[in-house]
């Protein structure tokens, strides 16, 4: 017999709270997918539009593609985190350390950067809370390329997730050797490089975990039999967490704020690459959160797909998703608040 880890009471409420964000911000799709951070467990995996499997007519195309594990997307500012867990574990820079972004542009080789208005001199939090891509930028090219590839590839970014399940992609991390300085740039701020929302999940419950990676599934887990590999650093990544959180409480996230939870968590914006070319008009919206923050018990990971809007962002589209959406899971889940 095969027991799941899914848990129908969520995913019922996660469709639905899905179904009303991508009807109202008129998005092509959008996905859902929840960890329990100590077992690897999928407890949900949610994609709208989807199918009545009564109807058989429903099941055709795009309806019937699981896009959590077989869409691959360049992840942007949720990138961040890694990049500066990076530059700290390499000691190029310590937490307070001020980084310039003005005037608001950069250029590499041929390559502008750019942020959405200058945002002056920030610490690493500040780039992390404030999604700079400048601050992103400079903090990677100050780092070495092997570094970050071998700490992006041990968090399995371009590698299988062996989960067993059909038409499951690895994304795409290019070889450090083959990389541009503009490449070598524009991986600090999640451009560069594909991955799916499992990847992305996968890599922020790592982050959840305090560095331990555990093995993600769709069967129920015997907690007795979980096996760890610690793979990143502990304390530092305590502090990456910490840092998240200041996205939500006054950086890009605000709208992913719990009442009875801490949250740490990252917003994404990204441009999608279409024939070669970014689509000025086009994008798909992310956030990625760890909840309760003070303790991490689960991450959810969020993408809306081309949401049809003149502010098209991670902060307005996929943070409020993911606001509905734990607010009622961790209830259904009984986790114990941490803010009173």
């Amino acid at each position: 017999d095969i027991y799941l880890s899914l848990d129908k009471r969520i995913q019922f409420i996660g469709y639905n709270i899905l179904k009303k964000y991508i009807s109202e911000s008129e998005a092509d799709s959008g996905s859902i997918v929840l960890i329990k951070t100590k077992t690897g467990e999928i407890l949900s995996m949610i994609n709208y539009p989807s199918f009545n499997p009564v109807n058989r007519h429903e099941m055709i195309g795009p309806n019937i593609k699981n896009s959590i594990i077989s869409t691959s997307f360049e992840p942007g500012s949720t990138m961040k985190p890694f990049t500066i867990y990076n530059a700290l574990k390499n000691g190029n820079y310590e937490e307070n350390t001020q980084v310039n972004t003005s005037p608001g542009t950069l250029k590499v080789d041929e390559h502008q950067i750019e942020d959405y208005k200058d945002l002056g001199m920030l610490d690493l939090e500040g780039i992390i809370s404030k999604s700079s891509n400048i601050g992103a930028a400079v903090v990677s090219l100050k780092s070495n390329k092997k570094d970050i590839y071998d700490t992006l590839n041990i968090l399995d970014f371009g590698n299988s997730l062996y989960i067993d399940l059909i038409g499951e992609e690895k994304g795409k991390l290019s070889h450090y050797s083959n990389w541009s300085k503009a490449q070598h740039a524009s991986i600090g701020y999640g451009y560069g490089l594909s991955t799916t929302l499992l990847h992305l999940a996968n890599a922020y419950t790592i982050v959840a975990n305090h560095g331990k990676k555990v093995q993600l599934t769709y069967e129920k887990v015997d907690n007795e039999d979980i096996y760890y590999e610690n793979v990143l650093d502990k304390n530092i990544s305590k502090k990456v967490i910490k840092m998240m959180t200041a996205v939500v409480n006054n950086g890009t996230g605000k709208k992913a704020k719990l009442d009875k939870y801490s949250v740490a968590g990252k917003t994404g914006t990204v441009r999608v690459n279409m024939r070669g070319k970014y689509n000025i008009y086009k994008h798909n919206a992310l956030f990625v959160g760890i909840v309760p923050a003070s303790k991490p018990e689960y991450v959810a990971a969020i993408i809306v797909r081309n949401p049809k809007s003149e502010n098209a962002s991670g902060g307005r589209h996929a943070a409020p998703i993911f606001r509905d959406f734990m607010s009622h899971s961790m209830n259904l889940l009984k986790v114990y608040p941490d803010i009173r």
